[in-house]
């Protein structure tokens, strides 16, 4: 699961038992959260509440302490914003402004004092997770190996370069990846850099699990084309996230410190993955196959958070079977159709639901919001019109009885869906990012140049004509882009995207549908990359 995407969806957290009275907040309000993992409380202080944008919102700072119990009125006038040093951190706050203004359910307030911050935060995020809290993992961090902590310390700023294979890196270099890899005998080489943080290896590596169980800074792990059936990562102390390609495995063994772990490539169809308390604490994203009829049961029937994105047709029945306990819930389509919608109403833990670009259900087969006792958000976005227009009345009432951040957006008409399924730059409208001019000339455009290409995919000199013809057309339309765009330069990275993959659309379909005409789709690619000032 790409990062961009989970990023972009906020986080929540799954009540206790005893939850926080529904409490407006104030600036100095100071809230403690409990871990899931391991009991423990954080503490949190709210320094600014803004009440004049279009939504609430508040800013959050990360307080310094840790407790087994509720602090102390003493413990509450000692507590200072958290300094974080971990990983990627550069010793900085996490000051963050946050939407909904209530807090989550597992926020419990314990007292209101100055604020320790008085500048407003800039940076938007969501509420800190219960399975994530700054000042805890500050604290899991500042125990590991003395020694290591002392060379990551040093080197933080560090300019010196060394030698790594046949590379050139600064000793403060945080990754490892395959260019450097594959020209290393002994992993031990990787120890002349203090502040590695994560590895990305390619090919067989016999040697990379027993290197990691005894590197407990490391945190994330890559690894693509491993060729093994088993892979066992028990006795890994520190590594958070793995993305694994997993073509050719049958079994997982993986380690109790995992947080997520994403699969890539094949799904073998007897693939049983062995988490610690059966995935209760995991975050999985996992490919479209993961449900499919031919795929055994992969293990993991605790499993609390499951993303799937390119999804053009899932069976919602399968995953309720597969995964009961599932506490969040994402789902992107390709956009796709969902199969048996209704069963989602088996996972009464739900408390994160988001769904985007799927269709191929009614607002009938929506559940009432009684279904989900715990729910804290709903997110719909490009969804059947009569059911984004069904859930918005059935579970707007929930916020005023209880917290529930419901964001329903880009409903989607039969005559919208009719026209627009296929198209790349459907999600361009609605966006707050692009005109509704911009919107719907560029799905014209990609209509008009499929059309088009349709019909000289008939003509009778088609195998050395089309060749030609898609040459000039990545001329046009990076000249039609960087016209548009040439104003206003309202081109970022996901509209980027977004045309990078209709042009791929366009040629990948061409090459398919006319073998003969030999098309090299990543040569007329570059054409357009070359050609275009976005």
């Amino acid at each position: 699961m790409p990062a961009a995407k989970f990023a972009k969806h906020r986080t929540t957290n799954t009540p206790e038992s005893s939850p926080s009275k529904l409490r407006i907040p104030r600036a100095g309000d100071i809230y403690v959260q409990r871990s899931t993992n391991t009991g423990r409380y954080c503490a949190y202080q709210i320094t600014h509440v803004e009440n004049t944008l279009p939504r609430d919102c508040v800013d959050v700072l990360w307080l310094d302490w840790v407790g087994n119990a509720l602090p102390t009125e003493v413990e509450i006038a000692a507590m200072r914003p958290l300094v974080i040093t971990h990983h990627w951190n550069e010793r900085g706050i996490d000051h963050r402004r946050v939407t909904p203004s209530i807090p989550p359910s597992t926020y419990q307030y314990i007292a209101n004092r100055v604020p320790l911050v008085s500048a407003t935060s800039r940076s938007f995020s969501s509420w800190p997770s219960a399975r994530d809290q700054g000042a805890e993992v500050e604290a899991e961090w500042l125990d590991r190996n003395p020694e290591r902590l002392r060379r990551f310390e040093a080197a933080r700023n560090s300019e010196r370069t060394i030698t790594l294979g046949n590379q050139k890196v600064r000793e403060s270099f945080m990754r490892a990846t395959p260019e450097i890899l594959d020209h290393i005998t002994n992993l031990a080489d990787l120890d002349k850099l203090p502040r590695l943080l994560e590895i990305e290896a390619r090919g067989p590596r016999p040697d990379l699990i027993a290197y990691l169980r005894t590197h407990d800074l490391l945190s994330r792990l890559t690894w693509n084309e491993h060729g093994q059936h088993v892979l066992d990562f028990r006795g890994v102390p520190h590594i958070e996230q793995i993305k694994l390609d997993v073509t050719g495995l049958e079994t997982l063994y993986l380690h109790e410190t995992l947080r997520t772990l994403t699969l890539t490539g094949t799904l073998h169809p007897r693939l049983r993955i062995h988490a610690h308390d059966d995935g209760a604490l995991l975050t999985l994203g996992a490919p479209l196959a993961i449900a499919a009829p031919a795929q055994t049961d992969p293990g993991l029937p605790r499993l609390a958070h499951l993303y799937i994105e390119g999804i053009t047709q899932l069976d919602l029945a399968a995953i309720v079977t597969l995964f009961p306990a599932l506490e969040r819930l994402v789902l992107i389509g390709k956009p796709g159709t969902l199969q048996n919608f209704s069963a989602i109403a088996r996972l009464p833990n739900l408390h994160h639901l988001h769904i985007e670009e799927l269709f191929g259900y009614a607002a009938a087969d929506f559940p009432p919001p009684d279904t989900y006792p715990h729910l804290a958000l709903l997110s719909l976005e490009s969804i059947p019109a009569d059911v984004a227009t069904h859930v918005k009345k059935i579970y707007a009432p929930l916020k005023k009885t209880r917290i529930l951040d419901l964001d329903v957006r880009k409903p989607r008409a039969p005559e919208w869906l009719a026209e627009n399924l296929d198209n790349p730059f459907r999600a361009w409208d609605g966006s707050e990012f692009v005109t509704p001019a911009n919107a719907r000339r560029a799905a014209a455009l990609y209509r008009k140049t499929l059309a088009e290409l349709h019909a000289r995919l008939e003509a009778p000199d088609a195998p050395t004509a089309l060749p030609i013809w898609l040459n000039t057309l990545m001329r046009d339309w990076a000249a039609t882009f960087n016209a548009w765009d040439k104003r206003t330069s309202w081109i970022m990275t996901e509209e980027r995207e977004t045309i990078f993959e209709a042009i791929e659309n366009i040629l990948l379909y061409a090459a398919r549908s006319l073998p003969a005409a030999k098309i090299e789709v990543s040569a007329l690619m570059n054409v357009f990359d070359e050609l275009r000032d976005f």
